[in-house]
């Protein structure tokens, strides 16, 4: 018993001198270059991305203008909604 007391002891005194010794150093902090700001921005290209996801939804908005309804009618025919559904059936079940 009296083993774990004389290491836990020593060890007290060393974490103690490692506190101390962790306060007195300061951390050295040296700036090498200033930042300068750069004259033309190189990323993202807000432009292109504005452009290319107006595109995607006009093409995406007149796809579904305009087999939208097609595929209600197809929905209210018994034999078309059976091929409507597998097709369904053959786009969501492929991994």
């Amino acid at each position: 018993m009296k083993y774990y007391e004389t290491i836990f002891d020593i060890l007290a005194k060393q974490f103690e001198i490692a506190k101390l010794d962790e306060a007195k150093q300061k951390a050295v902090i040296q700036v090498v270059d200033t930042a300068i700001p750069p004259e033309k921005r190189s990323s993202p290209k807000r432009a292109l991305i504005v452009v290319g996801s107006t595109a995607v939804g006009f093409l995406f908005g007149v796809f579904f203008a305009l087999f939208g309804p097609g595929f209600e009618r197809m929905s209210n025919d018994p034999e078309a909604k059976q091929k409507l559904h597998a097709l369904r059936g053959a786009l969501y079940h492929r991994a």
